[in-house]
């Protein structure tokens, strides 16, 4: 992942963009809820603007886990706090089964290959307790197909020519002085939830993303229509299965 080692800084000023501000972290927030005596994994914790937001949601510990050295020194210098602990690599064989949930945000649109989707789905599997929750984002297999229509929120998404899974798209962010591109692929619903269930996950929902009251007051009610009605991420909510 050597491509995200210096774009820790990119990824903490995409927060300032309205689309994560008024819509991806209240949504994201609000389904966590509480998260009081929580202990909580960041799996792909990139710049660690979420693992400190989740401490603010009241977890008790919260751990960063990344592959990016550069994110993971980033994070530690940028986002650091005594109940945080960034780690790089994989999770260590002490912290499986430590975590009641664990928040994944655009990260499997990063696994290349149907093998690293399931492993990525069980790491957050072999991190949870029995009934723990999985709540991840990333690219929506129904994003629009034209580049421009997310340009308005600050990125453009570069479809796959054919939408296959392991195909692959882009996304490309240019706001304020930022450019960058980076690579996405495509996964199908159908391949998202057999990877999860092969994972070990149950009750799979897909929730809808909703506006903070500050949202419409800012920008309008029409600026939100065209992503609230084909956003470009998909949220994933499911729970590990208890054994019977």
């Amino acid at each position: 992942m050597a491509d995200f080692d210096k774009l820790g800084h990119l990824y903490d000023e995409t927060f300032r963009l309205p689309w994560r501000r008024h819509l991806e972290v209240p949504t994201v927030l609000d389904l966590l809820g509480d998260l009081t005596q929580t202990s909580v994994l960041d799996l792909g914790s990139g710049s660690g603007w979420y693992c400190t937001t989740l401490v603010g949601q009241g977890a008790q510990r919260v751990v960063g886990l990344d592959v990016s050295s550069g994110m993971v020194e980033y994070a530690r210098r940028h986002h650091s706090h005594p109940r945080i602990d960034y780690l790089l690599g994989d999770l260590p064989a002490e912290l499986h089964g430590h975590f009641g949930t664990v928040l994944s945000v655009h990260v499997f649109g990063y696994a290349t290959t149907r093998e690293h989707l399931d492993g990525l789905f069980r790491t957050a599997a072999g991190a949870l307790r029995p009934g723990g929750r999985l709540l991840a984002l990333g690219l929506h297999p129904d994003h629009h197909d034209h580049p421009d229509f997310y340009a308005p929120y600050g990125f453009r998404i570069h479809p796959p020519q054919t939408r296959s899974d392991g195909s692959q798209a882009t996304l490309e962010i240019r706001f304020n002085h930022h450019d960058a591109a980076l690579p996405l692929t495509y996964w199908s619903h159908e391949t998202l939830a057999t990877s999860l269930r092969s994972a070990g996950f149950a009750e799979l929902t897909n929730p809808d993303y909703h506006l903070d009251e500050h949202g419409p007051q800012v920008l309008g009610t029409e600026f939100w229509h065209d992503y609230l009605a084909k956003p470009h991420a998909i949220i994933l909510d499911c729970r590990l299965a208890t054994p019977e």
